[in-house]
């Protein structure tokens, strides 16, 4: 008995060390729950990490820097970089997450932008992977760039809401980034396999209407948008993070309003002509009595044959 709960006890022990060994995977992997949520903007912290695109480096503002004004945040820092890509080599959006992930630990919210110099690049786009599992993921392709780098950023930062920006649709750009949709709806299915919300600017079509080519944009190649095309595209990221990160008021059921009884005079003429409908109450009543009748004849029965 003892060698027994010995052996037992060694197990338990064992199961321990190798689920404490694991918690940086199960933390990264199992934080797949729909985005957390707060009563406010105010005092909190937010990241945005991307490219040239969220760096918006001419402008200076960008969308990071026009939602920084609109809210009461704590800190609100843009640490996107020019260029980078997705796929976890050279300048990347993966370095950036790793780089903040010190001094930036307290972060509360963190928003991920990219895919459009992948697609510019051309790099291979791979496919999704069934688990969660880093050690399947193709980090020679942009899918498994991505995979890799939500699971990081999840990991990273376990205590944050974690978010991400879909670009918007590009007209009259270089034909690679013209065709990027299959880029764009790559992306869309490996956030939603990861539960990371999404602002979906590419499928937005009133944003694409108010998108002017050539005047919302600072180059001729109509990629970076000037300050007023950010000034049109932010209002739909404030939109979508208020609804995505701020919980929504509970909605009170208002009491109805009881009104006083009224009489109203019985007109209806009953009518004596019509037979009572099949399978009314008669045949409720009948069918009830038959099981009672038998179990009388039964007892009456075996009374009589005792007799």
């Amino acid at each position: 008995m003892r060698r027994a709960i010995k052996s037992l006890v060694y197990i338990l022990v064992a199961i321990v060390m190798l689920a404490s060994s694991l918690t940086f995977g199960a933390s990264a992997a199992d934080n797949t729950e729909s985005a957390k949520t707060f009563e406010s903007f105010d005092g909190l912290k937010v990241l945005f990490f991307g490219d040239s695109i969220t760096a918006a480096t001419v402008d200076n503002t960008g969308w990071p820097g026009r939602i920084a004004k609109k809210y009461n945040f704590r800190a609100c820092e843009n640490l996107a970089v020019p260029g980078a890509i997705v796929l976890p080599a050279g300048n990347n959006v993966m370095a950036q997450v790793r780089g903040a992930r010190t001094k930036h630990k307290d972060a509360d919210i963190i928003i991920l932008h990219g895919g459009t110099n992948d697609a510019w690049q051309g790099i291979p786009m791979g496919a999704m992977t069934e688990g969660f599992d880093p050690k399947a993921f193709d980090k020679t392709t942009f899918a498994g760039g991505l995979e890799y780098t939500l699971y990081y950023t999840k990991g990273f930062f376990p205590n944050a809401a974690v978010g991400y920006i879909v670009n918007f649709r590009f007209r009259e750009a270089p034909s690679n980034l013209e065709a990027m949709e299959p880029y764009v709806d790559l992306t869309i299915q490996i956030l939603e396999k990861w539960d990371v919300p999404y602002a979906d600017l590419y499928h937005n079509e009133t944003l694409e209407k108010r998108l002017k080519v050539g005047t919302h944009f600072r180059d001729d190649i109509n990629v970076h948008p000037n300050a007023k095309g950010y000034d049109i595209i932010t209002p739909f990221i404030t939109k979508w993070m208020e609804n995505t990160f701020i919980k929504k008021a509970e909605v009170t059921t208002v009491p109805e309003t009881t009104l006083p009884e009224t009489t109203v005079p019985d007109t209806t003429v009953p009518d004596t002509t019509v037979a009572p409908a099949e399978g009314g109450c008669g045949a409720i009543t009948a069918i009830a009595v038959i099981p009672c009748v038998a179990t009388l004849v039964a007892v009456l029965g075996r009374k009589r044959d005792k007799e």
